[in-house]
Protein backbone atom coordinates (compact mmCIF):
# COMPACT_ATOMS: atom_id res chain seq x y z
CA UNK A 1 0.00 0.00 0.00
CA UNK A 2 1.25 3.49 -0.81
CA UNK A 3 2.78 5.35 2.13
CA UNK A 4 0.81 8.47 1.03
CA UNK A 5 -2.21 7.42 3.06
CA UNK A 6 -0.13 7.49 6.22
CA UNK A 7 -0.46 11.28 6.28
CA UNK A 8 -4.26 11.19 6.19
CA UNK A 9 -6.29 12.19 9.24
CA UNK A 10 -7.12 9.18 11.38
CA UNK A 11 -4.54 6.90 9.74
CA UNK A 12 -1.51 5.64 11.65
CA UNK A 13 1.13 3.49 9.99
CA UNK A 14 3.99 1.39 11.27
CA UNK A 15 7.10 3.50 10.67
CA UNK A 16 9.20 0.48 9.72
CA UNK A 17 6.85 -1.42 7.41
CA UNK A 18 4.43 1.28 6.24
CA UNK A 19 1.49 -0.96 7.08
CA UNK A 20 -1.66 0.76 8.31
CA UNK A 21 -2.04 -0.30 11.95
CA UNK A 22 -4.66 2.17 13.20
CA UNK A 23 -7.75 3.64 11.57
CA UNK A 24 -9.50 6.19 13.77
CA UNK A 25 -12.55 7.45 11.89
CA UNK A 26 -14.97 7.92 14.78
CA UNK A 27 -17.29 10.93 14.46
CA UNK A 28 -16.19 11.14 10.83
CA UNK A 29 -19.59 11.82 9.29
CA UNK A 30 -19.19 8.72 7.13
CA UNK A 31 -22.24 7.36 5.28
CA UNK A 32 -22.55 4.19 3.23
CA UNK A 33 -22.52 0.42 3.30
CA UNK A 34 -19.59 -1.76 4.35
CA UNK A 35 -19.78 -5.16 2.65
CA UNK A 36 -17.43 -8.11 2.39
CA UNK A 37 -15.70 -6.68 -0.71
CA UNK A 38 -14.79 -3.40 0.96
CA UNK A 39 -11.16 -2.31 0.62
CA UNK A 40 -11.20 -1.93 4.40
CA UNK A 41 -10.52 -5.66 4.69
CA UNK A 42 -7.25 -5.34 2.77
CA UNK A 43 -5.75 -3.67 5.85
CA UNK A 44 -4.77 -6.99 7.37
CA UNK A 45 -2.28 -5.47 9.83
CA UNK A 46 -4.81 -3.29 11.64
CA UNK A 47 -4.47 -3.19 15.40
CA UNK A 48 -7.07 -0.50 16.17
CA UNK A 49 -10.24 0.23 14.23
CA UNK A 50 -12.68 2.94 15.30
CA UNK A 51 -15.73 3.51 13.07
CA UNK A 52 -18.00 4.76 15.85
CA UNK A 53 -20.61 7.52 15.47
CA UNK A 54 -21.02 7.17 11.70
CA UNK A 55 -23.92 5.96 9.55
CA UNK A 56 -23.42 2.55 7.96
CA UNK A 57 -27.13 1.87 7.79
CA UNK A 58 -28.03 -1.66 6.61
CA UNK A 59 -24.40 -2.79 6.81
CA UNK A 60 -23.88 -6.24 8.23
CA UNK A 61 -20.90 -7.01 10.41
CA UNK A 62 -19.12 -9.04 7.78
CA UNK A 63 -17.33 -12.33 8.46
CA UNK A 64 -14.35 -10.56 6.86
CA UNK A 65 -13.71 -8.88 10.21
CA UNK A 66 -12.03 -12.11 11.29
CA UNK A 67 -9.16 -11.28 8.91
CA UNK A 68 -8.00 -8.70 11.43
CA UNK A 69 -6.08 -11.20 13.54
CA UNK A 70 -3.86 -8.46 15.04
CA UNK A 71 -6.79 -6.29 16.12
CA UNK A 72 -6.72 -5.20 19.77
CA UNK A 73 -9.42 -2.48 19.70
CA UNK A 74 -12.64 -2.57 17.67
CA UNK A 75 -15.26 0.14 18.08
CA UNK A 76 -18.36 0.01 15.85
CA UNK A 77 -20.70 1.72 18.31
CA UNK A 78 -23.46 4.16 17.32
CA UNK A 79 -23.03 3.41 13.60
CA UNK A 80 -26.32 1.72 12.60
CA UNK A 81 -24.89 -1.71 11.87
CA UNK A 82 -27.35 -4.59 11.62
CA UNK A 83 -27.31 -8.34 11.26
CA UNK A 84 -25.00 -9.86 13.86
CA UNK A 85 -25.94 -13.54 13.39
CA UNK A 86 -24.46 -16.96 14.14
CA UNK A 87 -21.00 -17.47 12.70
CA UNK A 88 -20.62 -13.74 12.14
CA UNK A 89 -20.73 -13.19 15.89
CA UNK A 90 -18.20 -15.99 16.31
CA UNK A 91 -15.71 -14.18 14.09
CA UNK A 92 -15.96 -11.03 16.19
CA UNK A 93 -15.69 -12.70 19.59
CA UNK A 94 -12.84 -14.99 18.56
CA UNK A 95 -10.32 -12.35 17.42
CA UNK A 96 -7.32 -13.67 19.37
CA UNK A 97 -5.69 -10.39 20.48
CA UNK A 98 -8.81 -8.34 21.13
CA UNK A 99 -8.69 -6.14 24.23
CA UNK A 100 -11.66 -3.82 23.60
CA UNK A 101 -14.87 -4.65 21.72
CA UNK A 102 -17.62 -2.03 21.52
CA UNK A 103 -20.73 -2.76 19.42
CA UNK A 104 -23.05 -0.75 21.63
CA UNK A 105 -25.95 1.47 20.61
CA UNK A 106 -26.64 -0.43 17.37
CA UNK A 107 -30.21 -1.31 18.24
CA UNK A 108 -30.81 -3.17 14.96
CA UNK A 109 -28.13 -5.71 15.82
CA UNK A 110 -29.24 -9.21 16.77
CA UNK A 111 -26.88 -11.94 17.82
CA UNK A 112 -25.84 -14.93 19.88
CA UNK A 113 -22.98 -15.42 22.30
CA UNK A 114 -20.49 -18.18 21.60
CA UNK A 115 -21.27 -21.14 23.83
CA UNK A 116 -17.65 -22.26 24.06
CA UNK A 117 -14.49 -20.51 25.24
CA UNK A 118 -13.74 -17.43 23.15
CA UNK A 119 -10.35 -17.02 21.46
CA UNK A 120 -10.29 -13.50 22.94
CA UNK A 121 -10.96 -14.76 26.48
CA UNK A 122 -7.46 -14.17 27.81
CA UNK A 123 -6.98 -10.70 26.31
CA UNK A 124 -10.41 -9.02 26.36
CA UNK A 125 -10.59 -6.26 28.98
CA UNK A 126 -13.62 -4.21 27.88
CA UNK A 127 -16.79 -5.59 26.30
CA UNK A 128 -19.67 -3.21 25.58
CA UNK A 129 -22.74 -4.67 23.88
CA UNK A 130 -25.41 -2.32 25.27
CA UNK A 131 -28.58 -2.32 23.13
CA UNK A 132 -27.55 -5.33 21.05
CA UNK A 133 -30.53 -7.73 21.03
CA UNK A 134 -29.50 -11.20 22.17
CA UNK A 135 -32.87 -12.54 23.39
CA UNK A 136 -31.01 -15.25 25.25
CA UNK A 137 -29.67 -16.33 28.62
CA UNK A 138 -26.30 -15.12 29.80
CA UNK A 139 -23.89 -17.85 28.64
CA UNK A 140 -21.50 -19.69 30.91
CA UNK A 141 -18.74 -18.81 28.44
CA UNK A 142 -18.62 -15.25 29.85
CA UNK A 143 -16.85 -16.78 32.81
CA UNK A 144 -13.78 -17.38 30.65
CA UNK A 145 -13.21 -13.62 30.26
CA UNK A 146 -10.75 -13.62 33.14
CA UNK A 147 -9.03 -10.39 32.08
CA UNK A 148 -12.20 -8.32 31.65
CA UNK A 149 -12.43 -5.07 33.63
CA UNK A 150 -15.68 -3.70 32.23
CA UNK A 151 -18.67 -5.74 31.00
CA UNK A 152 -21.70 -3.83 29.69
CA UNK A 153 -24.79 -5.81 28.66
CA UNK A 154 -27.63 -3.38 29.35
CA UNK A 155 -30.80 -3.33 27.25
CA UNK A 156 -29.87 -6.64 25.60
CA UNK A 157 -33.16 -8.50 26.17
CA UNK A 158 -31.33 -11.03 28.32
CA UNK A 159 -33.27 -13.43 30.51
CA UNK A 160 -32.74 -16.20 33.03
CA UNK A 161 -30.29 -16.41 35.90
CA UNK A 162 -26.78 -15.04 36.25
CA UNK A 163 -24.49 -18.03 35.57
CA UNK A 164 -22.19 -19.26 38.31
CA UNK A 165 -19.25 -18.73 36.00
CA UNK A 166 -19.44 -14.92 36.33
CA UNK A 167 -17.90 -15.25 39.77
CA UNK A 168 -14.67 -16.21 37.94
CA UNK A 169 -14.27 -12.61 36.72
CA UNK A 170 -11.83 -11.69 39.47
CA UNK A 171 -10.52 -8.56 37.70
CA UNK A 172 -13.87 -7.01 36.88
CA UNK A 173 -14.46 -3.43 38.06
CA UNK A 174 -17.75 -2.55 36.34
CA UNK A 175 -20.67 -4.84 35.51
CA UNK A 176 -23.76 -3.37 33.84
CA UNK A 177 -26.76 -5.69 33.41
CA UNK A 178 -29.60 -3.19 33.79
CA UNK A 179 -32.86 -3.18 31.83
CA UNK A 180 -33.05 -6.88 31.04
CA UNK A 181 -35.30 -9.71 32.22
CA UNK A 182 -32.78 -11.45 34.43
CA UNK A 183 -34.13 -13.25 37.47
CA UNK A 184 -33.11 -15.37 40.41
CA UNK A 185 -32.87 -15.10 44.15
CA UNK A 186 -30.43 -12.85 45.95
CA UNK A 187 -28.61 -14.16 47.88
CA UNK A 188 -27.72 -17.28 45.95
CA UNK A 189 -24.41 -19.05 45.50
CA UNK A 190 -23.46 -17.00 42.46
CA UNK A 191 -24.74 -13.65 43.70
CA UNK A 192 -22.88 -13.93 47.02
CA UNK A 193 -19.60 -14.68 45.26
CA UNK A 194 -20.21 -11.94 42.69
CA UNK A 195 -21.04 -9.35 45.36
CA UNK A 196 -17.86 -10.29 47.23
CA UNK A 197 -15.48 -9.83 44.28
CA UNK A 198 -12.92 -7.39 45.65
CA UNK A 199 -12.30 -5.71 42.30
CA UNK A 200 -15.99 -4.95 41.59
CA UNK A 201 -16.71 -1.27 42.23
CA UNK A 202 -19.84 -0.67 40.09
CA UNK A 203 -22.72 -3.13 39.72
CA UNK A 204 -25.96 -2.14 38.00
CA UNK A 205 -28.84 -4.65 38.18
CA UNK A 206 -31.79 -2.26 38.01
CA UNK A 207 -34.95 -3.04 36.05
CA UNK A 208 -34.71 -6.83 36.25
CA UNK A 209 -36.66 -9.45 38.21
CA UNK A 210 -34.31 -10.33 41.08
CA UNK A 211 -35.96 -11.35 44.34
CA UNK A 212 -35.01 -12.44 47.85
CA UNK A 213 -33.71 -10.79 50.99
CA UNK A 214 -30.54 -8.79 50.52
CA UNK A 215 -28.20 -9.93 53.28
CA UNK A 216 -25.09 -8.25 51.89
CA UNK A 217 -24.62 -5.00 49.99
CA UNK A 218 -21.77 -4.11 47.66
CA UNK A 219 -20.64 -0.50 47.34
CA UNK A 220 -22.20 1.46 44.44
CA UNK A 221 -24.71 -1.21 43.48
CA UNK A 222 -27.91 -0.12 41.73
CA UNK A 223 -30.85 -2.43 42.46
CA UNK A 224 -33.84 -0.23 41.61
CA UNK A 225 -37.00 -1.81 40.22
CA UNK A 226 -36.52 -5.43 41.21
CA UNK A 227 -38.48 -7.54 43.69
CA UNK A 228 -36.12 -7.56 46.67
CA UNK A 229 -37.62 -7.66 50.13
CA UNK A 230 -36.86 -7.70 53.85
CA UNK A 231 -34.82 -5.21 55.86
CA UNK A 232 -32.10 -2.95 54.51
CA UNK A 233 -28.85 -4.82 55.19
CA UNK A 234 -26.80 -3.40 58.06
CA UNK A 235 -23.68 -3.73 55.91
CA UNK A 236 -24.74 -0.51 54.14
CA UNK A 237 -23.79 1.44 57.27
CA UNK A 238 -20.18 0.26 56.97
CA UNK A 239 -19.70 1.53 53.41
CA UNK A 240 -18.16 4.84 54.41
CA UNK A 241 -17.11 5.63 50.81
CA UNK A 242 -20.54 4.89 49.31
CA UNK A 243 -21.65 7.60 46.85
CA UNK A 244 -24.91 6.18 45.40
CA UNK A 245 -27.71 4.19 47.02
CA UNK A 246 -30.50 3.34 44.55
CA UNK A 247 -33.21 0.99 45.90
CA UNK A 248 -36.29 2.46 44.19
CA UNK A 249 -39.37 0.25 43.70
CA UNK A 250 -38.56 -2.94 45.55
CA UNK A 251 -40.35 -4.52 48.50
CA UNK A 252 -38.00 -3.54 51.33
CA UNK A 253 -39.89 -3.07 54.58
CA UNK A 254 -39.52 -1.95 58.22
CA UNK A 255 -38.88 1.34 59.98
CA UNK A 256 -35.58 2.94 59.02
CA UNK A 257 -34.19 5.70 61.20
CA UNK A 258 -32.38 8.50 59.36
CA UNK A 259 -29.37 7.91 61.61
CA UNK A 260 -28.86 4.69 59.57
CA UNK A 261 -27.13 6.90 56.96
CA UNK A 262 -25.23 9.25 59.27
CA UNK A 263 -21.76 7.74 58.68
CA UNK A 264 -22.01 7.75 54.87
CA UNK A 265 -20.13 11.01 54.49
CA UNK A 266 -19.64 10.68 50.72
CA UNK A 267 -23.22 9.78 49.84
CA UNK A 268 -24.51 11.95 46.96
CA UNK A 269 -27.63 10.09 45.73
CA UNK A 270 -30.20 8.41 47.96
CA UNK A 271 -33.34 6.80 46.54
CA UNK A 272 -35.59 4.68 48.75
CA UNK A 273 -38.86 5.55 47.00
CA UNK A 274 -41.78 3.16 46.62
CA UNK A 275 -40.82 0.40 49.01
CA UNK A 276 -42.63 -0.43 52.24
CA UNK A 277 -40.18 1.60 54.28
CA UNK A 278 -41.19 4.12 56.93
CA UNK A 279 -38.44 6.68 57.43
CA UNK A 280 -38.30 7.84 61.03
CA UNK A 281 -36.25 10.23 63.14
CA UNK A 282 -36.81 8.69 66.54
CA UNK A 283 -33.52 9.88 67.99
CA UNK A 284 -34.04 13.49 66.85
CA UNK A 285 -30.33 13.66 66.11
CA UNK A 286 -29.26 16.84 64.35
CA UNK A 287 -27.47 16.58 60.99
CA UNK A 288 -28.17 12.87 60.62
CA UNK A 289 -28.20 12.93 56.81
CA UNK A 290 -24.80 13.44 55.17
CA UNK A 291 -24.14 16.98 54.03
CA UNK A 292 -22.78 15.58 50.76
CA UNK A 293 -26.25 14.64 49.45
CA UNK A 294 -27.31 16.36 46.21
CA UNK A 295 -30.33 14.15 45.38
CA UNK A 296 -32.83 12.67 47.85
CA UNK A 297 -35.80 10.66 46.64
CA UNK A 298 -38.09 9.48 49.42
CA UNK A 299 -41.46 9.17 47.68
CA UNK A 300 -43.95 7.05 49.65
CA UNK A 301 -41.51 6.48 52.54
CA UNK A 302 -43.84 7.51 55.37
CA UNK A 303 -42.01 10.79 55.98
CA UNK A 304 -43.83 12.92 58.59
CA UNK A 305 -41.39 15.72 59.43
CA UNK A 306 -38.38 17.29 57.76
CA UNK A 307 -35.95 18.21 60.53
CA UNK A 308 -33.43 15.66 59.23
CA UNK A 309 -33.11 17.49 55.88
CA UNK A 310 -31.45 20.56 57.35
CA UNK A 311 -28.04 18.93 57.19
CA UNK A 312 -28.23 18.39 53.40
CA UNK A 313 -26.68 21.74 52.48
CA UNK A 314 -25.79 20.75 48.89
CA UNK A 315 -29.24 19.42 48.00
CA UNK A 316 -30.23 19.95 44.36
CA UNK A 317 -33.14 17.50 43.91
CA UNK A 318 -35.75 16.48 46.47
CA UNK A 319 -38.76 14.16 45.99
CA UNK A 320 -41.09 13.81 48.98
CA UNK A 321 -44.25 12.97 47.06
CA UNK A 322 -46.87 10.60 48.53
CA UNK A 323 -45.84 11.08 52.15
CA UNK A 324 -47.57 12.15 55.38
CA UNK A 325 -45.79 15.41 56.09
CA UNK A 326 -47.61 17.24 58.87
CA UNK A 327 -45.69 20.54 59.03
CA UNK A 328 -45.10 23.31 56.49
CA UNK A 329 -42.14 22.59 54.21
CA UNK A 330 -40.62 26.08 54.43
CA UNK A 331 -40.72 26.05 58.23
CA UNK A 332 -38.79 22.80 58.49
CA UNK A 333 -36.13 23.75 55.93
CA UNK A 334 -35.55 27.34 57.00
Amino acid sequence: MSRDCCSWDGVICNEMTGHVIELNLGYGGLVGVINSTSSLFQLSHLQRLDLSMNNFSNSHISPEFDTFSSLTHLDLSWSYFSGLFGTISESIFHLPNLETLDLSENDQLNGYFPKTKWNSSASLMKLDLNYVNFSDNLPKSLGYLTSVHSLSLAYCNLRGRIPESLSNLTRIKSLYLQYNSLNGTIPSGCSIRMFSLLSLSHLDLRHNHFSGQLAYFKSNTILSKNQLQGHLPNSIQNLVNLTDLHLLSNNFSDNVDVSFFSDLRHLSYLDLSYNRISLTNENKVKCTLPGSLVSIRLAACGVRELEFLKSAKQLFYLDLSNNKIQEPLCKDLS
